[in-house]
């Protein structure tokens, strides 16, 4: 493994003159073989191929010339553009956004990388995160020194602290020994192309048509081809830096179970298979696609028994903690609070720091009458873990409005016209009727919702819940027998909602507007479908 810089600059440049030629002779076959079939294929058309002698058919030494100089051009000229903004393209393809320092698990992971690059000396690297259920983590390099590391809402929803302090590290490791350079390189090539022509095919081109199925069949070729193209290459990256980065992130974070446990979670969980990440496979932490003879990365279970003999720890051991820790049966989000004659025990709720103690707990109407009480103080749950901030807890908003100026009339209610307040469920934005409850969500926002897991939710939405899934097929025909879909104006702007269920898999009606693309839900819709995406083993079907 190169230390130096000079040395991973030289491993640089003799990486980039290899490709470029790499490419030349990709190009030169394949234009080659285009050169011969348009020969053969012109000669028994339009003359008689039985007089032509064999040899016409192959091209001459002048035109080998000329083929070469043509392939030389070509694969310049895809070098040149594929290199140019190489990461501005892979997170348009993967819709990788800056972090949302507003949000505490953003703000957690930007103080992470601010961590680790303290600790290696490493110069800025920014932060992205992909809206998407899925976990995994990737980082990018671009030729003008700017680098990159982007996690998943599902993987920062999964994790703790320690565990994507070693992710985050992991990555670290790729970025300074310069494996992140050569995998960005290589996924621009040709991954980009796949991506780009994977979108088209899906949003813009109808298979309804003759002239769609034609138009579809040509592009699954041409993605066929440069997948088959990016398989060549990446099968040249060695799996060996997957070791080397693991090795790394341990000794940045001195905690080899730490990765070990984000390595397990990741390869039990939805790593991106079927979208767009699996032409950038390479780039992740954990491979999207399934293991074949062009797999990038070693099998996970090597990785992390050599992690656990770090930690002289078994295997059996992570695997019996972890399976307790995060995939027991149940719903972790399910509230526990102690129950009195069938309704939850709401009387004492929150601890609070101060004076350098904790103090409580404190019941909602006694937390009013707290004049010293600000949103930067810390809180706790009773029985909860978690400390956050007070104006952060989703309960305790409407104490400081005048601070945080949540209200807002931009919109006003479907039902009932009162101006909605804007508000950050689960940190996303939305808005709310105070009368009603009904909550107004775009779709980005509602998947952030959905995969991220900051609220508890009540037995009673977990009791509907189960019984919205018992009324699937009675909601389903409902729905089909309602005289008009169009009930409701949509308060963005103005034209009539269409009332459907979200999906077969959480039959939740909802009103949308396909103009906005922005949902309505009436009050506690909303936490129904998270606790029916919670339970939904293929949670990337309702993330659409």
């Amino acid at each position: 493994m190169a230390y130096s810089f000079v040395e991973i600059q030289k491993r640089k440049t003799y990486f980039i003159v290899f490709l470029t030629i790499l490419l030349i002779i990709i190009y030169f076959a394949t234009i080659w073989i285009l050169w011969l079939a348009a020969k053969i294929y012109f000669v028994s058309v339009f003359m008689d191929f039985q007089n032509f002698p064999k040899k016409f058919f192959f091209p001459s030494f002048k035109e080998n010339v000329i083929l070469f100089i043509i392939a030389i051009k070509i694969a310049l000229i895809h070098f040149f553009i594929s290199s140019k903004n190489m990461s501005k393209k892979i997170f348009y393809i993967l819709k990788a956004e800056p972090m949302d320092l507003s949000y505490l698990k953003h703000q957690q992971l930007k103080n992470i990388i601010d961590e680790v690059l303290i600790a290696t000396g490493s110069s800025q690297i920014e932060g992205r995160v992909i809206n998407t259920a899925f976990c995994n983590a990737f980082s990018t390099a671009d030729f003008d020194g700017k680098v990159y590391i982007g996690v998943t809402e599902g993987l920062l929803s999964k994790l703790n602290r320690s565990q994507l302090e070693a992710v985050v590290a992991h990555e670290v490791a790729h970025i300074i020994s310069g494996d992140c350079f050569y995998t960005t390189v290589v996924c621009s090539m040709f991954g980009i192309y796949e991506g780009f022509l994977e979108r088209i095919s899906e949003n813009l081109v109808p298979i309804e048509t003759v002239s769609g199925f034609i138009t579809k069949s040509i592009l699954y070729c041409i993605i066929s081809f440069i997948s088959a193209l990016n398989n060549l290459v990446v099968s040249l990256l060695s799996q060996q830096r997957e070791f080397r980065a693991d090795a790394i992130a341990v000794k940045l974070t001195r905690n080899p179970l730490a990765l070990a446990e984000s390595l397990y979670i990741i390869s039990k969980t939805w790593r991106g298979k079927s979208t767009a990440s699996e032409a950038f496979s390479p780039l992740f932490i954990v491979e999207t696609k399934d293991a074949s003879e062009f797999s990038t990365h070693p099998p996970i279970e090597e990785r992390i028994n050599i992690l656990m003999n770090m930690a002289h720890a078994d295997h059996s051991v992570l695997e019996k903690m972890m399976e307790n820790m995060y995939f027991r049966t149940g719903n972790i989000r399910k509230d526990t609070t102690p129950k009195i004659g069938g309704k939850t025990k709401t009387q004492k709720g929150w601890f609070i720091f101060k004076d350098n103690k904790w103090q409580g707990p404190f019941s909602f109407s006694e937390l009013t009458q707290l004049n010293w009480l600000t949103g930067d103080h810390l809180i706790c749950r009773e029985g909860a873990l978690t400390v956050k901030k007070a104006c952060e807890d989703f309960d305790l908003i409407s104490l400081f409005k005048p601070l945080h100026k949540e209200v807002s009339y931009k919109y006003s209610c479907p039902h009932c016209y009162h101006g909605l307040e804007e508000l950050k469920y689960e940190w996303a934005s939305t808005y709310r009727c105070p009368i009603c409850k009904g909550i107004l969500v775009s779709r980005s926002e509602l998947n952030k919702i959905l995969i991220r897991e900051e609220r508890s939710f009540s037995e009673e939405i977990f009791q509907q819940a189960e019984m919205v899934k018992k009324e699937k097929q009675e909601r389903f025909r409902k729905i089909q027998q309602i005289h008009t879909p169009f009930v409701l104006n949509c308060p963005k702007c103005g034209k009539k909602m269409r009332r459907r269920l979200f999906s077969y898999e959480a039959p939740v009606e909802i009103d949308v507007c396909i103009w906005c693309d922005i949902f309505w839900f009436d009050a506690e819709e909303l936490d129904i479908m998270q606790v029916l995406y919670d339970q939904n083993l293929n949670k990337d079907i309702l993330l659409e």
